[in-house]
């Protein structure tokens, strides 16, 4: 799903930063198993998540329970109301419009203690509001606000 997901952006940014110089590869994974999507993201740097649709999805999931810094568009109207009413101001994804994808990749491949740090609060990110636990107790918190009404 290139368009939905923006990747002609991310190719076209990679291609640009590598013509500059930088040390970058992109490896664009499609229509294989999720299970060998997980252990190539294992040995990445970086992962790039989706950068039209607003917000993200189980793959910037995945990669912050590796430890992986995470690209991906946030929506600020999104993140305003996530903000309001859920954990959205706390996400470590490194937000990044279609246009800004260059820049935000630059900065992370220039600076490794960026994406080591940016790696570290996603994975805690995961495990306070994506885990089983945290999933759990929003639903318990859920179902006991409409059991109580």
């Amino acid at each position: 799903h290139r368009e939905i997901k923006g990747s002609r952006f991310l190719i076209e940014a990679c291609e640009e930063l590598k013509a500059e110089g930088l040390p970058i590869e992109l490896q664009l994974v499609e229509r294989v198993p999720n299970s060998r999507i997980r252990e190539l993201m294992q040995h990445c740097d970086i992962v790039a998540d989706q950068f039209i649709m607003g917000w993200y999805a189980l793959f910037a999931i995945e990669g912050m329970s590796m430890g992986k810094p995470v690209m991906a568009y946030l929506r600020p109207d999104l993140v305003e109301l996530y903000s309001l009413y859920s954990y959205a101001g706390s996400c470590p994804i490194v937000n990044s419009s279609p246009l800004r994808i260059k820049a935000a990749l630059r900065e992370l491949v220039l600076k490794p203690e960026l994406r080591a740090t940016l790696g570290s609060r996603g994975r805690e990110y995961v495990q306070r509001h994506h885990s089983l636990e945290a999933l759990g107790q929003t639903l318990e918190s859920i179902y006991q606000r409409l059991w109580t009404s």
